[in-house]
């Protein structure tokens, strides 16, 4: 008769990270700016599209004050789409910024003074 037996596999520790406070500082005042430059992003994005929104009438605008201008009047809508295009690309630049700050968010409970370090990351 045989027996099937799982060899026993030896239980290693979870690494540990221990951070000083100079680390604990810099990494604090890393997610601070990540979220800070995350908000500025949102608001520079919401610029974009408001501008994407009125960047067709101003170019009609100017080609009715100057008979020169007459291409641009046509181009407004490329524009716009162009525009939009940005504002969705700073969209999603800005979504990273603030997934490091939550990642930040979540480290700094654990580089707190007297906290278990092993779940840094």
């Amino acid at each position: 008769m045989e027996i099937d037996e799982m060899p026993v596999q030896p239980v290693t520790p979870e690494p540990q990270l221990i951070l000083n406070e100079q680390a604990q500082y810099y990494l604090l005042k890393a997610g601070q700016w990540a979220y800070f430059l995350g908000i500025m992003g949102f608001i520079g994005t919401a610029f974009i599209a408001i501008m994407a929104l009125f960047v067709g009438t101003i170019f009609t605008t100017m080609a009715a004050l100057n008979p020169m201008m007459a291409g641009a009047a046509g181009s407004g809508g490329a524009v716009t789409v162009l525009y939009l295009l940005i504002a969705a690309v700073n969209f999603f630049l800005c979504l990273v910024s603030l997934s490091i700050w939550r990642s930040h968010q979540k480290r700094s409970d654990v580089s707190k003074p007297g906290r278990n370090q092993s779940g840094f990351w």
